[in-house]
């Protein structure tokens, strides 16, 4: 054999050498590769002889995953988050991420995955409103669906009440509600919404200082009021009784978290003053809000005026009336106060008796005077001046300079001015907007009422045999309906009231 020839087989070897080797490398390469895939991806649950995920989601083709929006396929999802998201996988256990909308695998069984998510579009509320206890609301898609319904009650985390509609509900009372649909077998509902039903009432009665009422809705509120009858005076008291207080009501539109400020009258003083007493007149127990003071005498006999009643009124401005006279914009109502009564003691050789005028109204009725004895006629007040006392020419000179003492102001009726020789027979004024007259020797007159705020609505007055009006910012109407318990175009003996009712309330 030549040379060449052994050279040429020697050099076969080695390449069929190499290429075993070659071989062997790639196969082990290979072989390492697929171990560390096998063990790094999957691991054996030898309990159940299944592979499972160890390093979390798969990628790219290992995932098929189809979108529906309302059950029609989509190629991107919605950007918004008003849908109810259904997840349905082969091969892993799929959910939504609501915060990071985003899908997310777990429990993966084998390399490829697949997974459909369906988007239900969910009601979007625009706005709720109670009224008449029941709850209307209105919402900005998705409205031709006819199979909707309500889910509603007082507990948020439990809704057991299914209607169409939610009426017939309890007053006072908040209710939770979402609004539904169904589709295949599923619950498609919006998200969870309270409301307090309209109706809701709250009442305040007299305590001599302010009291606060804080909205818990946007709505509609009607507002009442009642101011308080004036004092008697008191040796007859039945006779000469202090005038009424008078009524008024409107609507206003407030929202979640307004504050409004309620001071509630104080019916007038009824009680006799020592001549030494005679500086220590009025006093925050009675007449409260705006009642003039009335003052007694006694000399072998008695005289007795009775203090004028407090107005009653709602603003959104704290402090009594007679303090607001410069921020009028922020009281929303009014009720005028009676003023004062007068009487004497038969013991007494004076002629002193009269009653006292009724709170108003578009005016304080004047004071009905029963005797010829009396020196200043008390006037009452309308919705710009207060109520003036006016000397009666009848009657001695040496009261001229009087009667003008008493006269009354804005949110104050008129009272003795720490005058004991000109003051000691003298009824107090009724408080009002503007309040009505004090007198001397006489009974004095009512305050005014108003509802002249342009965001009141719906508003009217009512006051006892007083004069009328159509006029829509001092509608008033004259009634001869009176009594203790606070009742709706009813004018008002002993102390004032008010109360606030929810019409309507909106989310």
């Amino acid at each position: 054999m030549s040379k060449l020839q052994k050279f040429k087989k020697k050099t076969n070897k080695v390449n069929i050498k190499n290429l075993l080797i070659s071989f062997v490398i790639i196969l082990l390469g290979l072989t390492i590769l697929g171990v560390y895939k096998t063990f790094a991806i999957y691991k054996i649950d030898k309990e159940y002889d299944l592979i499972v995920s160890k390093i979390g989601d798969f990628r790219g083709k290992n995932q098929v995953i189809s979108y529906y929006i309302n059950n029609q396929e989509s190629d991107v999802i919605p950007e918004d988050k008003n849908y109810e998201v259904y997840v349905n996988c082969e091969n892993a256990t799929g959910t939504w991420n609501e915060s990071e909308w985003k899908l997310e695998l777990s429990n993966i069984t084998k390399y490829t995955v697949t997974c459909t998510v369906n988007f239900k579009e969910k009601y979007v509320i625009e706005n709720a409103k109670s009224t008449n206890n029941s709850i209307i609301a209105n919402y900005s898609n998705i409205e031709n669906i006819s199979s909707n319904y309500y889910l509603y009650g007082t507990d948020k985390n439990n809704l057991n009440q299914k209607s169409h509609d939610i009426a017939n509900l309890n007053s006072d009372t908040t209710y939770y509600f979402k609004k539904c649909y169904e589709d295949n077998n599923e619950e498609i509902c919006s998200d969870v919404s309270s409301l307090l039903t309209a109706g809701k009432v709250t009442d305040f009665d007299y305590t001599g200082g302010e009291q606060t009422y804080t909205t818990t809705c946007n709505g509609t509120y009607k507002l009442e009021t009642w101011g308080a009858e004036g004092g008697a005076g008191i040796f007859d008291i039945a006779t000469y009784r202090g005038g009424y207080g008078a009524y008024s009501k409107g609507s206003v539109q407030l929202n979640r978290g307004d504050v409004l400020y309620l001071n509630v009258g104080g019916k007038g003083i009824e009680k006799y003053y020592n001549l030494s007493d005679l500086v220590s007149v009025n006093s925050n127990g009675n007449g409260y809000n705006g009642g003039g003071a009335g003052t007694g005498r006694w000399n072998s006999g008695g005289v007795s005026g009775g203090g004028g009643g407090g107005a009653t009124h709602i603003a959104i401005k704290s402090g009594l009336l007679s303090t607001l006279e410069n921020y009028k914009s922020n009281i929303l109502i009014v009720s005028g106060a009676g003023g004062g009564g007068m009487s004497y003691d038969v013991k007494y050789s004076g002629d002193w008796t009269g009653i006292g005028g009724s709170g108003g109204g578009i005016n304080g009725d004047d004071a009905i005077n029963t005797n010829s004895h009396f020196y200043c006629q008390a006037y009452g007040a309308n919705q710009t001046s207060a109520g003036v006392s006016i000397y009666d020419e009848t009657n001695a000179s040496n009261y001229i300079n009087t009667c003008p003492y008493y006269n009354g102001s804005f949110g104050q009726g008129g009272s003795y001015h720490n005058n004991k020789n000109e003051g000691g027979y003298s009824s107090g004024g009724g408080g009002g907007f503007y309040g009505g007259a004090g007198a001397v020797h006489g009974a004095s007159s009512g305050g005014s009422g108003y509802i002249g705020n342009s965001l009141l609505t719906n508003k009217v007055m009512y006051c006892y045999n007083c004069e009328e009006s159509t006029e829509e910012s001092t509608k008033t109407i004259s009634t001869t309906c009176t009594s203790e318990t606070p009742t709706e175009n009813c004018s008002k003996q002993g102390n004032g009231y008010a109360r606030i009712t929810i019409e309507e309330c909106s989310i």
